[in-house]
């Protein structure tokens, strides 16, 4: 793929290494909207490198000025301001309307009023700049560009807004080229992949980059320069009777999914076919080792490998889009007889970390009772982190497969990046996909702060901490490939957090960081993994377990008869809901459960607020404090207080 500097690409319409073409721009003078940064500044850079005067608008400056553009602060949702901007330009000759954006955002997960403002930014915003310009490019008979996107002509799940925004703004440009003809032509701008400064959030690192290149016919993303040398043809005179166009900048669109899905089979179909100048093959008698029909294609192809062999996957990383492993593989676990379960995770793919004792016990059965096929991880340690012979998650699985269901051990150390993605890869080449991660695993070393070691903080970090993000890391690698093959997954995360984390506790400095710092990792995957298919929650459950039978050992003791409070499968229920997908829409929550009680937790938000207008002193800071304080609701009491 070509990661070359924009500066060296070649501007104009000419081919590729022509240099810079004359389009007839020295002297005119252009405005970009939105021209600080990405597609907006290779076009900006294009028209100063035509030899056009080129004003860039935003609210913000560009972190890299380029030389020959001039900047100008302007917030483009405000109609009198735009006015105001176009009203003092002595002259102008060409606006292109490139401001816009979108985050990722599912329709049901925002309101009406967050998916207006994508249409105000995408659409409304080129025909405030487009009216306020209109009396300028009339005079000078100069010419728009809207810079659209192929989100506007074909499905755009997760920025639907965004692209019902560009098809209008496509629709918008072709009725300004009739109702402003002959003194004004309009065009468009259809652009596709791109690769800017942010393609590595949208497509990951060099690897995701370069996987999603090869999904374009020309083999790689555009580059800004590639949209600048666009804009730059249809304003000059070399378009002049062009309008009411839309050029495609898209490397040649995407290579459709059904020829991936075709051509394996295509060619089974071809070299099953006896060639003309060979005798057909006497027919094969189907057997329990060749139960395949001759010349027929067997259902389910497996798909060629593509990883090339000179560019192997990088060892501990899932690799992206993972081959389904043969059913006849030694590496896949047989499914031979199963008993029918049926339940709200029938079928489902289920990784449980920690599911050698307690909670993640109490969950790793629980998902196999609704139908789940469980990868029951557990390291096998002591209450201190310390290693220990027992090798539960063993008994774990054999105690679910006894019970009719399907299960396989992995004893591997999740706090490390080998050990998870061999966990990850266990799930996937076990039973050729995963649906649900539930990370649980870890351990206490408790100490008052003054006696707390360096190495008690860093294991019980590590374990709760490291041993989320990791398995978290490898799994959302795996499904971001499947999303992006067109096999967008119903995936959950369920991560657990405690009370410790929410409230702190005494005595458990170490612990009450970590389990704080799994709820911001959840926060954080919910909003980043929503485009993928991937939800992410968390729980704080209060229950008992070995590291807290010992640290509240009356609160915890299991009553004589009745109602069991404490039990670890009082919280089950809630993490299996979350992992089925039953639990649509349910993301970035947290959830403190106990016993027969669920409670909704409602994280940090902005409470009673002072606005001085200026900088405060510290005493008026601390006067407005304690006023603001005494409006508040009071803290939660940490836990052993």
């Amino acid at each position: 793929m070509d990661n070359g500097p924009v500066d060296n690409h070649p501007v104009g319409n000419g081919p590729a290494g022509s240099g810079p073409v004359d389009n007839s721009l020295r002297g005119s003078t252009v405005v970009v909207t939105g021209g600080t940064r990405g597609v907006g500044a290779g076009i900006a850079r294009a028209f100063a490198e035509a030899g056009a005067r080129v004003l860039t608008c935003a609210r913000r400056p560009p972190e890299q000025p380029c030389e020959g553009v001039e900047f100008a602060p302007l917030d483009l949702r405000d109609p009198p301001a735009v006015r105001a901007f176009f009203a003092a330009l002595p002259r102008l000759d060409v606006l292109v309307n490139n401001a816009g954006g979108t985050p990722y955002r599912h329709l049901a997960d925002a309101d009406a009023e967050r998916h207006a403002k994508v249409i105000e930014l995408n659409l409304v915003t080129p025909l405030t700049a487009s009216l306020a310009a209109y009396d300028h490019l009339r005079r000078a008979r100069g010419s728009i560009v809207m810079v659209g996107s192929v989100s506007g002509s074909r499905p755009s799940p997760g920025s639907a807004a965004y692209g019902a925004a560009k098809a209008g703004l496509a629709n918008l440009a072709a009725s300004m080229a009739v109702e402003w003809a002959p003194e004004i032509r309009v065009n468009t701008l259809v652009v596709g992949m791109v690769h800017t400064d942010l393609a590595p959030l949208h497509y990951g690192g060099p690897d995701g980059i370069a996987a999603v290149s090869r999904t374009v016919p020309l083999g790689r993303l555009a580059l800004p320069a590639d949209v600048g040398a666009a804009a730059v043809f249809l304003a000059s005179d070399a378009a002049a009777y062009i309008s009411g166009a839309s050029l495609h900048v898209h490397g040649g669109g995407e290579r459709p999914a059904f020829l991936d899905a075709a051509e394996p089979r295509a060619a089974e179909r071809r070299a099953a076919e006896p060639r003309a100048a060979d005798p057909a093959p006497p027919p094969t008698p189907a057997s329990p080792s060749n139960p395949t029909a001759p010349n027929v294609v067997p259902l389910n192809p497996v798909p060629p490998n593509p990883v090339p062999p000179s560019n192997p996957t990088a060892p501990n990383v899932v690799p992206p889009n993972p081959v389904p492993p043969n059913p006849t593989s030694p590496t896949r676990r047989p499914q031979g007889k199963r008993a029918e379960m049926n339940g709200i995770c029938a079928d489902r793919v289920v990784v449980v970390t920690g599911a050698g004792r307690g909670l993640g016990r109490a969950h790793a059965l629980a998902f196999a009772a609704e139908g789940a096929r469980v990868v029951v991880n557990d390291l096998g340690v002591a209450l201190d982190g310390a290693p220990d012979a027992e090798r539960p998650a063993e008994a774990v699985a054999a105690e679910i497969r006894a019970a009719g269901g399907d299960a396989v051990a992995h004893g591997a150390d999740i706090a490390t990046g080998e050990g998870a993605a061999d966990l990850i890869r266990t799930a996937v080449e076990t039973y050729g996909r995963l649906d649900t991660l539930v990370s649980n695993a870890g351990f206490l070393r408790d100490r008052m702060l003054v006696n707390l070691g360096e190495d008690d903080w860093d294991a019980v970090i590590r374990v709760h901490l490291r041993g989320h993000f990791l398995p978290l890391r490898h799994a959302a690698a795996h499904w971001r490939a499947e999303a992006r093959a067109g096999r967008t997954p119903v995936a959950r995360v369920v991560h657990t957090s405690s009370g410790a984390g929410l409230l702190g506790s005494v005595g458990q400095g170490n612990y009450s960081a970590a389990k704080a710092g799994i709820v911001g990792l959840t926060l954080v995957a919910a909003a980043e993994l929503a485009r993928y298919g991937v939800q992410v929650n968390a729980v704080a459950p209060a229950a008992r377990t070995r590291m807290t039978e010992r640290t509240f050992a009356t609160t915890m003791a299991a009553p004589a008869a009745g109602f069991d409070a404490m039990a670890p499968e009082n919280v089950s229920p809630l993490v299996v809901w979350l992992g089925s997908a039953g639990s649509a829409g349910v993301t970035g929550r947290v959830f403190e459960t106990e016993g027969g009680r669920i409670t909704v937790m409602e994280g940090w938000r902005p409470g009673p607020t002072a606005d001085k207008g200026a900088r405060w002193t510290p005493a008026e800071a601390g006067e407005a404090a304690r006023k603001l304080l005494g409006q508040a609701e009071p803290p939660g009491r940490v836990y052993g207080v």
